[in-house]
């Protein structure tokens, strides 16, 4: 029999409690269950709260311990208490007194599994390192199981274990504070205050901490961080092989950082790995959790593997996680960052550049102070919410380096506003980064609720009042149903981004840096076009059967030195008067088949005041005529033209001199530029003429 069938056969008779009905607990319940063990699950939290996950156990056959007595008068012989429950909590305690096993999913599975073990714990780092040594093992050939705080419980997956796999485990201090069974290769990152919520005190958390390596044996292999004090002073305590890293000091044995490449020396033979430049996640702490996870493998996985997993691992989701980059601003997720130093050495020292960040969250009685100077240094805007909001404020401002407006500061309830409030005051090229410094348990139940969360925000983020809210000026301003002109607008911090003009089916598109190319291209696509105008710099996918090319320009002045003429300006009523000038004009710029239709239209337009002609007239003949469509943000000059017997005599300057409209815009063709250029028009960028 193996090791897992003499538990379960030793336990047969025996009540098996589990606390809390967490997903993570199913899969473990429902492998007892079917060992035929009689199984309790208890949690704090009522039926009704308990939703589908009260309805599931109960499914299973699982027994129920609810409500705020849950552990009291419990009838079992075995619990499982959460890593999250304090180990010397009154009902444990009382519990253990009179003969109950509490014990954690973790502690049996060092118990019963035949396989290597590699553990990681740290305040910083753990789950990063994890995974690193995981990418290596698997890259390296080897079948790996993830698990602790990472991954999935490991437990249940026990029968299908090998002496020859790799568990890789991430242990807590609320894990290992009860731990009997140490690991074949324990890795400690670093030590710094954290949990001082649940643990008594800082000695307590220590203790804990040291206890991945304590039960070790002779052949066994411990990696500590020479920088960090309560790490290194571990290794007076090491029982088997002490192998150490550094980013500031040579080391004999282990991983450590030369002229900015992390080198291994083997008892004093060196081998060089990889610069830190080419390992893919960025970040200082990163390029220590490498080292780490270097030194835990050695000797197992190969150089030529442990550089190419550096080189195209992305990293680990709500650690320094890009979520998007929108309108010019790039948005990162670190909502691992659950404590001070985790945003002051870990997400603060990613950026050369001052960012914005999100902080704020559940209070684990921490001290903000050093982060307050980092704040400072490093910070452009600090937007606060949660509990410990006011610690952070505190602390920032008390800073040495604080002055006011050094960081600029507000003040949110919820993340929904965080994330508004950054969007806002964020400008092209900034970096927004959610990075707590706090534990996420006042509004989420973890850092990875909190993260996903934010991501969906941030991925949710538009433009406001995008163009799909239709904004017809000529409704506005005179009550009319216009069926041949609408304009729709795009903005963003309340200033303007896009325009869209539709004349009949052409639209015009005004566009900007800050457009949203794509919800314009699936807006068009709705409405249909026959011709598309808009600046050729801005990449537009649509099917065309023909593209013409040319300027578009605007007018900056009004040019007044032009050659006198006995011409009248006037405008036109007399639509027939413009039909026959138009195609006499000999022009390629307009040619109308249909006066009926032009003169509806026309009229229809000027009658709501959409549409002006001008005119230069000589002796009661038009020479020279425009016609200007718009409304009170953008005019277009479409079409003008003159008699080809009185061209070459400024009759187009002259009649556009008369024209006191702003923002006045024309399109044309390079040839033309010159000409238009003498009346005051600028170009200000290239446009493209698509037809389908």
């Amino acid at each position: 029999m193996t090791k897992i069938d003499n538990f379960f056969e030793s336990i047969k008779d025996k009540k098996v409690a589990f606390c809390g009905l967490g997903i993570s607990n199913f899969p473990v319940m429902e492998m007892f269950v079917n060992k035929g063990i009689d199984v309790t699950a208890c949690d704090r939290r009522n039926f009704e709260d308990l939703g589908d996950n009260a309805k599931k156990a109960e499914e299973l056959g699982v027994k129920l311990s609810l409500g705020d007595n849950y552990l009291k008068n419990l009838d079992v012989d075995i619990v499982f208490r959460t890593p999250g429950m304090k180990y010397y909590m009154d009902e444990l305690v009382e519990m253990r007194s009179r003969g109950v096993v509490v014990t954690s999913e973790m502690e049996l599975f060092f118990e019963l599994a035949d396989c290597h073990i590699i553990a990681v714990t740290g305040s910083d780092g753990k789950t990063t390192t994890t995974s690193i040594v995981s990418e290596f093992l698997k890259a390296a050939g080897k079948k790996v199981f993830l698990g602790g705080n990472i991954g999935k419980p490991l437990l249940p997956e026990i029968e299908s274990i090998t002496k020859d796999d790799y568990a890789v485990v991430e242990l807590s201090s609320f894990q290992l504070i009860s731990m009997k069974e140490s690991p074949e290769i324990a890795i400690v990152t670093n030590v710094s205050p954290n949990h001082l919520d649940i643990h008594k005190d800082m000695q307590e958390y220590v203790d804990a901490k040291k206890n991945i390596l304590l039960h070790q044996n002779a052949f066994s292999k411990t990696v500590l961080n020479l920088d960090n004090e309560i790490s290194n002073s571990f290794s007076s305590e090491v029982r088997g092989q002490l192998v150490k890293f550094s980013r500031r000091n040579t080391v004999t044995n282990g991983a450590y950082l030369k002229d900015n490449k992390i080198v291994y020396s083997d008892y004093g033979k060196e081998t060089e790995i990889i610069d830190i430049k080419d390992i893919f996640i960025p970040g200082m702490h990163n390029v220590e959790n490498y080292m780490a996870a270097i030194s835990a493998v050695w000797g197992i996985v190969d150089v030529d593997t442990i550089v190419k997993v550096a080189k195209t691992f992305q990293g680990v989701e709500h650690r320094a996680e890009f979520v998007r980059e929108f309108n010019g601003v790039k948005y990162y997720n670190d909502s691992i960052a659950s404590s001070p130093t985790r945003t002051a050495s870990g997400t603060l020292s990613l950026y050369d550049e001052k960012i914005i960040i999100i902080a704020g969250g559940y209070d684990k009685n921490l001290n903000y102070d050093e982060l307050g100077e980092v704040i400072c240094k490093k910070v452009k805007i600090l937007i606060l919410m949660g509990n410990t909001a006011d610690k952070i404020e505190t602390s920032t401002k008390k800073a040495p380096s604080y002055s006011e407006g050094n960081p600029v500061i507000y003040r949110v309830s919820n993340m929904e506003e965080a994330v508004k409030k950054a969007s806002e005051v964020a400008v092209k090229g900034d970096i927004v980064s959610l990075s707590p410094a706090s534990a996420s348990f006042d509004l989420y139940k973890n850092f990875m609720e909190r993260g996903i969360h934010f991501k969906n925000l941030v991925k949710e983020l538009k433009d406001k009042d995008v163009f799909f809210t239709r904004i017809n000026v000529l409704y506005k301003s005179y009550g009319l149903n216009c069926d041949f002109l609408d304009i729709w607008y795009q903005s963003f911090n309340e200033d303007y981004v896009s325009l869209i003009s539709r004349l009949d089916n052409q639209f015009i598109l005004f566009l900007t840096e800050n457009s949203n190319i794509q919800e314009i291209e699936e807006f068009l696509n709705v409405l249909g076009f026959s011709h598309l105008l808009f600046n050729e710099k801005y990449s537009l996918n649509f099917n065309f059967s023909k593209s013409e090319t040319g300027l578009i320009m605007k007018r900056e002045f009004i040019n007044n030195n032009v050659k006198e003429n006995n011409c009248i300006f006037t405008t036109v009523n007399e639509y027939k008067d413009v039909f026959n000038f138009f195609n006499n004009c000999n022009s390629t710029v307009v040619k109308i088949a249909d006066y009926g239709y032009f003169a509806t239209d026309l009229h229809s337009k000027v009658r709501v005041n959409c549409s002006k002609i001008y005119s230069l007239e000589l002796k009661d003949k038009i020479v020279s005529c425009a016609i200007i469509t718009g409304d009170e943000y953008s005019k277009i000059i479409s079409p003008i033209a003159t008699l080809p017997q009185y061209r070459n005599n400024d009759y187009a300057k002259n009649l556009l001199n008369n024209v006191k409209e702003d923002n006045l815009y024309l399109f044309c063709e390079d040839d033309l530029k010159e000409c238009y250029t003498k009346m005051g028009f600028n170009i200000i960028g290239k446009w493209k003429e698509i037809h389908r």
